[in-house]
């Protein structure tokens, strides 16, 4: 439950209980960043450190979209879908393969 106090302070009205519903997105390995679109070429928002959650945009982390190719690190694969998260109420890219999402 990392990071559930604080998921729920971001949903005004919400407890603890139903942000775990919305679930999220963390790494425990590396750093990672939120852009602004679903390229690797777009703006960073944020760069989010190692441990810290971020909640998705949707209910169960849902709305993945196809969207420019990247490579996680420790990896030579090649991968291109995101899922939007809420950085502080704006919207904002993962490259999903490149971190965990679900509760949290």
């Amino acid at each position: 439950m990392t990071g559930a106090l604080a998921v729920g302070a971001l949903f005004a009205g919400s407890s603890a209980a139903q942000a775990d519903d919305w679930g999220g997105a963390g790494s425990w390995s590396h750093e990672w960043n939120i852009r602004s679109k679903a390229t690797a070429s777009s703006d960073v928002i944020a760069r989010v450190a190692v441990k810290q959650d971020v909640p998705c945009w949707e209910r169960y982390c849902t709305g993945q979209v196809t969207g420019g190719s990247y490579t996680c690190p420790n990896s030579s694969q090649t991968y291109n879908t995101w899922t939007p998260l809420n950085y502080h109420g704006r919207k904002g890219w993962v490259a999903d393969r490149c971190v965990g999402l679900g509760q949290m």
